[in-house]
C-alpha cells in the first residue's frame, strides 16, 4: 500500500484534482482515510469552510472524485486544517505501533478490519486514528500522535448493549 503523503503526492499532481481545486480555492484538506484488510485504497477529504460540506478523492490506479457530501464531526466541532508537513509518523509505523498495543492490551480482541485516519483533531492535534472491528463486536480505537508517534488514547466500546 501506497503512504499517506505518497497518495496525496499523486492527487495532488493528477488533472481532476487541479481542475476541482481551480474552482474549490477555499477547501483545504482535512483528512486521509484508509481500510486495512479491506480495498486499500486512500480516501483523501477536503473540507469547504463555506458550506461545511466535505469533497473525497479515491486515490487507486485512477483518481476519482466523489459527490460533496456533509462531514462527518459532532455539531459543535471544527474541522481542522491537516498540514502534512507536520506529520512525522508514516501510517506503517502508527499501524505497528496500534498492533503492538491490541496484542499486548487487548490479545483477546481479534481484528477483522483495521480502519486508520489521519486527521487534526480539535483536542489532540495532528493524530493517527485507528480502529479496530473486532470479531466480538467491539471497536478499538487508538489516537496516536502524528509527530511523537506515542499513544495518546485507546478506548475498547461494545458495538452493541443487550438488554436482559
Amino acid at each position: 500500500m501506497k503512504s499517506f503523503k505518497d497518495a496525496l503526492d499523486k492527487l495532488k499532481s493528477s488533472d481532476i484534482f487541479n481542475r476541482w481545486h481551480k474552482d474549490n480555492k477555499k477547501c483545504y484538506l482535512s483528512y486521509g482515510f484508509v481500510i486495512i484488510k479491506g480495498d486499500d485504497v486512500w480516501r483523501i477529504g477536503y473540507f469547504h469552510p463555506d458550506n461545511e460540506q466535505v469533497t473525497s478523492f479515491v486515490i487507486d490506479e485512477k483518481i476519482f472524485i466523489e459527490p460533496e457530501d456533509e462531514s462527518f464531526k459532532k455539531p459543535d466541532a471544527k474541522v481542522k486544517k491537516l498540514n502534512p508537513a507536520e506529520i512525522k509518523i508514516a501510517y506503517d509505523t502508527a499501524l505497528k505501533t496500534a498492533e503492538n498495543l491490541q496484542k499486548e492490551k487487548y490479545k483477546s480482541e481479534i481484528p477483522l478490519k483495521i480502519i486508520m485516519l489521519i486527521q487534526n483533531h480539535n483536542k489532540l492535534g495532528n493524530i493517527w486514528n485507528i480502529t479496530y472491528v473486532t470479531e466480538s463486536f467491539k471497536t478499538l480505537n487508538i489516537k496516536i500522535d502524528a509527530a511523537s508517534g506515542k499513544i495518546v488514547r485507546d478506548e475498547l466500546i461494545e458495538l452493541f448493549q443487550f438488554k436482559k
